[in-house]
């Protein structure tokens, strides 16, 4: 006689975890535990590693293919929804061992290819990114998540219904996004210039500028995680508006990406510019404005993301695209810090 699920509240609601934390369970990671860590710290989500005892979060991550899990004993996962990375996990008996542990709802991908790290390390991203600073259920989050490609719509949602493990429907209209507080859009993409509309570098590479004097370099942007997405980053960095000067004239840049984490500020010219320091005699920041860079700036068939507070408007964004730039993007309204780091990922994933 088939043991029947133990029956639970249902996840197909609003329900959506408070997320903080999370259990991190590693067997042979298919997500190189550098990357998988950088990318929660990015989310400020703290991360409790575990072989399986004293969990204390209600989502817990399994990081590794199932063969290494083997037959070792299931956990007591009442009321928590279990993550796979990895191949093996996505078949509806696996998601039924651990449904029958308490699990709320189990999460892995059917594919063939599920061992490959890159789009692992994404839905695990934008998943918990849709949890934690979106509020969403955890339905919600997993369409989200897999909205991008096939690989990712691969990830399949289980959850106890009737007493039966039941695979829920991905449906065919994704999820609307969550309202932005403030409304409006947050990027600005100026005047695109594509010579093909399906453009694309090969093979990818970014360069990353950041100042060295007020550094906001996200965790999410780190080497570790573009690397599982075949991207090499070369990094770059200013003191002051010489070095500024240099790099916008494309001395020393070698990808057609570059993407300059910097802040943003208004400047005399009614647009916005790049703050260099804080003045500490006058507690106000030194900012290198719109007009300055449309007089030097100089990276022909580029494209340009920037992550500054501001540096969308369209007077800074003319101002880059006067150096021949073949696109750029820049965040038109004040955005928060994991929204415009979740923007550039996805960009750079896809």
């Amino acid at each position: 006689m088939t043991r029947r699920l133990p029956v639970g509240p249902s996840i197909e609601g609003d329900w959506s975890p408070r997320l903080h934390e999370v259990d991190l369970i590693e067997l042979s990671p298919v997500v190189p535990r550098d990357a998988l860590r950088d990318a929660l710290r990015g989310l400020e989500v703290k991360v409790h590693c575990t072989r399986g005892r004293g969990l204390r979060s209600p989502v817990v991550i399994v990081n590794g293919n199932q063969e290494a899990f083997g037959s070792r004993r299931l956990l007591n996962l009442r009321g928590r929804v279990v993550l796979c990375l990895g191949a093996g996990w996505g078949s509806q008996g696996i998601a039924a061992s651990f449904l029958r542990c308490g699990a709320r709802a189990f999460i892995a991908s059917d594919s063939a290819g599920a061992g490959q790290a890159g789009p692992q390390l994404f839905f695990a991203i934008r998943f918990l990114y849709e949890i934690a600073r979106n509020g969403a259920s955890v339905r919600d989050a997993w369409i989200r998540a897999g909205a991008l490609d096939r690989e990712l719509r691969r990830f399949q949602l289980y959850v106890a219904r009737s007493g039966h493990c039941h695979r829920l429907k991905r449906p065919a209209v994704p999820v609307r996004p969550a309202a932005r507080r403030g409304g409006g859009k947050p990027y600005w993409m100026g005047k695109w210039r594509w010579s093909k509309a399906e453009w694309k570098p090969s093979p990818l590479e970014i360069d990353i500028v950041g100042s060295t004097r007020f550094p906001v370099i996200e965790a999410g942007f780190s080497e570790a995680i573009l690397t599982q997405w075949g991207i090499k980053a070369h990094l770059h960095s200013f003191s002051g508006p010489a070095e500024l000067t240099r790099q916008l004239r494309g001395k020393g840049l070698k990808a057609p990406l570059v993407l300059l984490t910097t802040h943003g500020y208004p400047d005399d010219a009614g647009g916005t510019g790049i703050i260099l320091h804080i003045d500490r005699r006058h507690g106000r920041p030194v900012v290198f404005g719109h007009d300055r860079i449309r007089r030097i700036i100089r990276l022909p068939g580029r494209v340009v993301i920037e992550d500054g507070c501001g540096l969308g408007h369209p007077k800074t964004a003319r101002a880059f695209l006067a150096g021949k730039l073949r696109g750029y993007i820049g965040e038109r309204y004040s955005t928060d810090a994991w929204a415009k780091t979740m923007f550039i990922q996805q960009f750079l994933y896809t």
